[in-house]
């Protein structure tokens, strides 16, 4: 799903890229257009002057009246061909920029429709949640660096899929943390199944809009959320060596906060 969310991306992207070729093209050869509507009208203005000074030699020059008369028909068609080019370039520009315009309101709406997508909002939803799980894995690990003794097992998980609560001090706590393993192995396991349940109960929870910030918050809140874990557990694990193993005390109603 997030790989056919990015293609769409990518679609998208490549579409918007290839819109915004062809609105340069256009820019391009409306510069050009208006470059070549300025270079007719410098020459209909030297064909103006041009006429004036033919009629002004034909003036002078009545002896050749029918030269002169030639000569001007001929100016004229040259006038009214630019006039004409000038026209046809004008409605060059007008199509251009009409072109320009539609082209811009397709690369708008193609971005607005992908970002109220489910795809998109999907794709937001996953970042999130994987942001939360190496939230997970990174107080995981400074825990196991910070506090080697300490057992992660007395963390109980409130997301209501793991264990139901049970009475502090009770036999069945007190078993439990007795059976506990003591390896990094069998805690990363027991780290990765709670992971797993904050996932599940991610997905499970009600989609909400989906923003461009969801990844950025989402890692921000993970070690925020596992930074409200109680201290007392950990006091009693990484203390001097007098403190006792705290598979000996009662087990706790210890939780971590999602």
């Amino acid at each position: 799903m997030a790989s056919e969310c990015q293609n769409k991306a990518q679609r998208s992207q490549r579409g918007q890229e290839e819109a915004e070729r062809k609105l340069d093209e256009a820019e391009a050869a409306r510069r050009e257009a208006t470059a070549r509507m300025e270079a007719a009208e410098a020459k209909l203005r030297s064909a103006v002057e041009r006429l004036d000074e033919e009629k002004a030699s034909h003036a002078l020059a009545r002896s050749e009246p029918r030269a002169s008369k030639v000569r001007l028909v001929d100016t004229r068609s040259e006038i009214a061909g630019h006039k004409y080019e000038a026209g046809v370039l004008r409605l060059k520009i007008e199509q251009l920029e009409a072109l320009e315009r539609r082209a811009l309101e397709q690369a708008q709406n193609a971005m607005q429709i992908f970002r109220e997508s489910d795809e998109f909002r999907e794709l937001m939803e996953e970042e999130a949640v994987d942001g939360l799980i190496r939230g997970f894995e990174d107080f995981r690990r400074q825990m196991l660096m910070i506090c080697p003794k300490f057992d992660l097992h007395r963390l109980q998980s409130r997301l209501g899929v793991i264990e139901d609560d049970n009475e502090p001090g009770s036999p069945e706590d007190d078993s439990a943390l007795d059976g506990a393993p003591e390896s990094p192995e069998a805690e990363r396991g027991v780290v990765e199944a709670e992971t797993e349940a904050a996932q599940q109960t991610a997905r499970k929870a009600p989609p909400r809009e989906a923003d461009e910030g969801a990844p950025e918050r989402a890692s921000k809140a993970a070690p925020e959320a596992t930074s409200e874990a109680p201290t007392e557990a950990t006091t009693d694990a990484c203390g001097d060596g007098s403190a006792e193993d705290p598979r000996g005390a009662p087990a706790e109603n210890l939780s971590v906060r999602i």
